[in-house]
């Protein structure tokens, strides 16, 4: 896997994590309209590190059972 992809993959699911915890609030500044306003930076970072951590412990499985 890429820098890029790994990168993409880790924010795609930062995001639906976010969207999972606080489906009335965006991501992205884009969605601002949403009631509650957007993920702050520090939430998309937290987000991206649990997305991150969830990326990792798959790979380690994954190694675990070839």
């Amino acid at each position: 896997m890429t820098i890029t992809t790994l990168k993409r993959s880790i924010d795609e699911l930062g995001s639906r994590l976010f969207a999972r915890d606080h489906p009335h609030r965006s991501w992205r500044a884009y969605g601002s309209g949403y009631a509650g306003g957007q993920a702050s930076p520090e939430e998309r970072a937290l987000y991206r590190s649990f997305a991150a951590a969830m990326l990792r412990e798959r790979e380690s499985s994954r190694g675990l059972r070839s």
